[in-house]
């Protein structure tokens, strides 16, 4: 990904794009600012699993884990198994870290195209990363994570560190009320109008930009 940030980073300086990082902005300021359009795309809210006792132990969101902004044990479970939550495992693993995964759903990362999925996941099958499908969380005891599969067969996973990979929840409610101020002129791109990979976002953005 970091080649494709450059990128874009260095095709908005050429384009004299005025960029204010680290300041938030709020709805209202932003009807305040009387713009020909308004995009937002500031993607999702964690989606926490109903999981008893999930607050009695360390939890990091995945992105926040692969950022380095909290330290992360040696075993490691990591609670949901889309994109998110096997190329953390990948990434994990490489850093020493015993690694387990577990999914609700029957496979891991549906959701991705074929041939990097059976790439990714026989990686991590060589890593000796432990990829449990079909699997629900429903407590933690003693920092351990005790679950059930389809069959009813019990899984107790002990680990120092839980990552939350189970997706997110699209941010758009808090900024639903600028459509009555700015009508066609509000536009919302990326995970805030749903789930969406890298491509289907820049497309979109693509799109957004050309209509204004």
């Amino acid at each position: 990904m970091e080649r494709l940030f450059n990128y874009l980073k260095t095709q908005i300086e050429k384009l004299g794009v005025e960029v204010n990082w680290g300041r938030g902005i709020h709805p209202e300021e932003a009807a305040r600012m009387k713009a020909d359009g308004v995009v937002i795309a500031c993607g999702t809210l964690p989606l926490i699993p109903t999981i008893r006792g999930l607050d009695s132990v360390q939890t990091i969101q995945a992105n926040e884990a692969l950022l380095g902004k909290h330290k992360v044990g040696q075993k490691v479970l990591i609670i949901g198994g889309g994109m998110a939550g096997c190329e953390t495992a990948d990434y994990f693993s490489d850093q020493g870290k015993e690694v387990i995964g577990i999914e609700i759903l029957e496979k891991m990362v549906v959701n991705m195209v074929p041939v990097l999925r059976r790439t990714l996941l026989d990686r991590l099958k060589k890593k000796g990363v432990v990829m449990l499908v079909g699997v629900k969380g429903e407590r933690i005891e003693s920092r351990q994570m005790i679950g059930q599969d389809r069959e009813g067969k019990e899984h107790r996973i002990k680990a120092d560190t839980f990552i939350l990979a189970t997706g997110g929840i699209p941010r758009q409610g808090e900024w639903a009320g600028l459509k009555t101020t700015l009508g066609d002129k509000l536009f919302f791109v990326g995970d805030i109008t749903g789930a969406q990979e890298i491509l289907e976002a820049i497309a979109q953005g693509n799109r957004v930009g050309r209509i204004i």
